[in-house]
């Protein structure tokens, strides 16, 4: 079993960053804003630590998005950044010719995070 969730986040992960090529949106909700604000970094910036996932950061999911109107699936990660550990909510749209890279969360987590594919 564990081997088939590495192999699925390993998959989405590299569908993911190659759709960052395309098209990259962070949502700026006021949570998102303060936690770059706090880092010091920009939305380019956003997008690198992004990119620089892997399955190790991996939290969990995937679980349908709860916007309904959106709908999709979305991913939940972890990193440190700073010291501080950042959760990471992201998912990937396709439209009829474009594959969006969207970014839901990126700000200080609330909890600490399990990461069930680190190496213990």
């Amino acid at each position: 079993m564990e081997a088939y969730k590495k192999a699925l986040v390993q998959r989405f992960l590299i569908d993911y960053k190659a759709a960052t090529n395309q098209s990259f949106t962070l949502i700026l909700r006021k949570e998102n804003r303060g936690t770059l604000q706090e880092l010091g970094l920009t939305v380019q910036d956003c997008r690198n630590e992004i990119l620089a996932l892997s399955i190790e950061d991996y939290h969990k999911g995937p679980e349908d998005d709860k916007d309904k109107a959106k709908g999709g699936t979305v991913w939940f990660f972890g990193k440190n950044i700073n010291g501080r550990e950042i959760y990471i909510k992201i998912k990937l749209i396709q439209t009829e010719n474009l594959r969006h890279a969207v970014c839901l969360s990126f700000h200080f987590a609330e909890k600490s995070l399990d990461y069930p594919l680190r190496q213990k």
